[in-house]
């Protein structure tokens, strides 16, 4: 029989993880000086890419076992457009952005200089163009902010019965806004979005 210092040494001075599955991933968002103003870079993901193909994102991915966040936003940021690691000069931590799609979604503020910017190398698996927007842009114009209702629906195959439960259960359900700006040509929307609108609003002071 298990004692309570069995108990204490298993749970204690354990690093924490999440309860069920969980993924994290992590962005960078890119600041770069051009003709004397700030603009903020992005990404268009490839049209053969599984994911989300054609969408505007910021540079970055999945965390690999073994590395910070940190060291994923710049790795992803090397290997998607070509910036080497001595032109990212990381200077904040984004709020994290935690999804109803099981994963977590960390940010890392960075300056990079025009020259690499103008410079850049696309994986063209994963990137099809950058383009960057001035950061004065998003100051003076807000996004439209839409609601989505996400619902849990029953799988015919739970058994209602072992979990003591009636099967017209009122699963809990939840909403999300969805964020939209569209600057010229490009729609920017979704996390990346949030990401953006977070920070503006952070810059602008309207959230500390």
């Amino acid at each position: 029989m298990i004692n309570i210092e069995q108990i204490k040494d298993k749970l204690q001075n354990r690093k924490l993880s999440t309860v069920g599955r969980h993924t994290f991933f992590s962005v960078l968002v890119p600041f770069v000086e051009i003709d004397g103003e700030i603009h903020i870079l992005y990404e268009i993901r490839s049209q053969v890419i599984p994911t989300q193909p054609g969408e505007v994102c910021f540079p970055g991915g999945a965390i690999e076992p073994g590395e910070t966040a940190r060291e994923a936003a710049i790795r992803e940021t090397c290997e998607e457009i070509g910036i080497p690691p001595r032109c990212i000069e990381i200077f904040a931590e984004g709020d994290r952005l935690i999804t109803q799609a099981n994963f977590t979604m960390y940010s890392f503020m960075a300056t990079i200089p025009r020259a690499a910017y103008e410079n850049v190398k696309l994986n063209e698996a994963e990137v099809d163009q950058v383009f960057t927007v001035p950061l004065e842009w998003f100051m003076h114009n807000d996004p439209e902010v839409h609601i989505v209702d996400l619902k849990q629906f029953n799988r015919a195959d739970f058994p209602f019965e072992k979990a003591h439960i009636s099967p017209d259960y009122k699963w809990r359900s939840s909403n999300a806004e969805v964020p939209i700006y569209n600057y010229e040509d490009k729609a920017i929307w979704g996390l990346t979005a949030r990401i953006t609108r977070n920070m503006i609003q952070i810059l602008k002071g309207e959230k500390k």
